[in-house]
């Protein structure tokens, strides 16, 4: 099902995206907004999948154990050189990248010094 309802949301501030209870919705490339019902797993999740989530998991924590100014950091350097994701989108691509000449030209660009953190172990299986 498409709507227009994407300019009306736009303006009013929010965009819905993702999963909402038993919809799922996405923007289609002509700006409509899609919704359809979430179709249920055909199989359990792989090996890789358990990893993955489980290290975004880990991710998440560490995110949220940061102090407010740690986190800001992140969003300022994020912003200061123009990128087009987050703080945390980079503090998560830091983290799984595994990548700390990244942070460190990004600083070296911006201004912006700080403690690169440690990186968080990631070998571990759930």
């Amino acid at each position: 099902m498409k709507s227009s309802a994407t300019t009306l949301q736009r303006l009013w501030g929010f965009l819905i995206q993702g999963d909402w209870g038993p919809l799922t919705f996405y923007t289609s490339s002509d700006g409509g907004l899609v919704a359809f019902l979430k179709a249920p797993p055909r199989c359990p999740p792989t090996e890789n999948q358990i990893t993955n989530r489980w290290r975004f998991q880990q991710i998440a924590i560490l995110w949220r154990s940061l102090s407010q100014q740690q986190r800001q950091i992140w969003e300022t350097l994020s912003k200061r050189a123009c990128l087009r994701i987050t703080g945390w989108d980079l503090f998560t691509y830091y983290q799984m990248r595994r990548d700390p000449d990244v942070v460190q030209t990004l600083q070296n660009q911006t201004g912006i010094a700080f403690a690169i953190p440690a990186l968080l172990d990631l070998r571990h299986e759930p």
